[in-house]
């Protein structure tokens, strides 16, 4: 074997880990400053916590803001959706907005006008709660001193919780005291004295409670499930498609036809659920201990493999066909974008990927490295030292790798 003396910035590449790292991918040179506090990529930009940006998504103070092209806010100041027919913005307390051609605007509580808004074709406000009218399918409802009074021609009046009435074009449904007297009849019937009695019916079937929540009995004449509550919702019983125990919390099952089951026993200590395989060929099954603890395997239908574990808080592994991940330690296992963006690299010591023509581990944000890719095999401890190792070469690096020293792996032949 032989050696040569490299004094060479061939390899050279800034690493100062955890303080300031560079790395080289397929997205181009990335730049780590303070461990993962500062992060520059032409994909990214992050000054962790506060603010994260890619592509798509900007976070800012994650989780009250939130920035993309179709919706933005800011909890609870600012928020702006865009549609196919509009757009709305609010910086509270103002608000404006266009739709389909028409615009509005408004000072909540003073006054105000929206259309095409939760769920409402229409509403108008003037200091509300004092006075609003909203308005779906042509049919208007007016409020007054929200939400005691309210009225609609010929459909609705409600003086509450003394006493209302609403008609709709399949039930008609009146209350006095509520919650306590009801009386509905039309598509879904139901004459309520709580808590004595209530007995409500529907083309899904029927059910009756006495005492409620005490007891509670259902039926369905069409499927044949029956249930049974008790203390609701501590005790349950059911019967037919689906059949249930629940003695809460000391112990669940529940099956769903021939292909769910779940159980929980000592919740929320131990809980399992499993489908197995249907036409598709697609099942899955998990089990989660204490709730953050748990462990999921999934077939999906078209062929791909998944699987999660998580050891709460030390790590967290997931798989995908063949790529596979971990991360420790699993302090907050969420896997939510925007915490993963954010908070997550700033809670994680270590990590690693692994796929089939590539692996990585890094610990202590990037103050110890190991790669191996395409035959190759590199490790680094900041900028201290390294060590890489080929099909036939070996080479060990030290101070950025200006000093390096390099070997064949296999004696010359004379």
């Amino acid at each position: 074997q032989t050696a040569e003396y490299l004094p060479t910035g061939e390899a050279f590449e800034p690493n100062l880990a955890p303080l300031l790292a560079s790395d080289t991918s397929e997205e181009g040179r990335r730049l780590d400053a303070l461990g993962p506090i500062l992060s520059f990529s032409p994909a990214e930009f992050a000054i962790r916590p506060l603010f994260y940006r890619d592509a798509i998504d900007t976070y800012v103070l994650y989780p009250l803001g939130h920035f993309t092209e179709e919706r933005s806010y800011f909890f609870p100041l600012y928020a702006r959706t865009c549609t196919r027919s509009g757009e709305h913005t609010t910086l509270f307390p103002f608000f404006r907005g266009r739709d389909e051609g028409q615009t509005y605007a408004g000072l909540f509580p003073v006054a105000g006008r929206v259309y095409h808004r939760f769920g409402w074709d229409e509403a108008s406000f003037l200091l509300w709660p004092l006075y609003s009218r909203t308005e779906r399918d042509s049919v208007s409802r007016y409020r007054l001193l929200w939400p005691i009074i309210a009225y609609s021609p010929q459909r609705e009046i409600q003086v509450f919780p003394l006493y209302g009435y609403r008609q709709t074009a399949t039930d008609t449904h009146q209350y006095a005291l509520w919650p306590l007297i009801h009386h509905r009849r039309g598509v879904k019937n139901m004459d309520a004295l709580l808590p004595l009695f209530l007995r409500s019916s529907s083309p899904a079937g029927t059910s009756t409670s006495v005492l409620w929540p005490f007891c509670t009995y259902a039926s369905s004449a069409s499927t044949g499930q029956k249930s049974l509550d008790l203390l609701w919702p501590f005790i349950r019983f059911a019967w037919g498609e689906t059949k249930e125990t629940r003695i809460f919390p000391l112990y669940q099952k529940k099956t769903v036809g021939d292909r769910r089951t779940s159980t929980t026993v000592l919740w929320p200590l131990y809980r399992s659920s499993r489908t197995l395989p249907g036409p598709s060929g697609a099942w899955s099954r998990s089990t989660s201990i204490l709730i953050l603890s748990s462990q999921t395997q999934r077939l999906s239908a078209s062929g791909e493999q998944q699987a999660a574990l998580t050891i709460w808080p030390l790590v967290s592994c997931s798989s995908r066909d063949e790529e596979t991940s971990w991360v420790f330690p699993a302090l907050i296992p969420l896997k939510a974008k925007g915490f993963l963006k954010t908070w997550a690299p700033i809670l994680t010591l270590a990590h690693g990927e692994k796929t089939s023509s590539y692996r990585r581990t890094d610990i202590l944000w990037h103050t110890l490295t190991c790669r191996r890719e395409g035959g190759q095999t590199r490790i680094s401890l900041s900028c201290l030292a390294s060590f890489e190792q080929g099909p036939d070469y070996r080479q060990a690096g030290f101070l950025f790798d200006l000093i390096s020293l390099r070997w064949s792996a296999t004696p010359k032949t004379p």
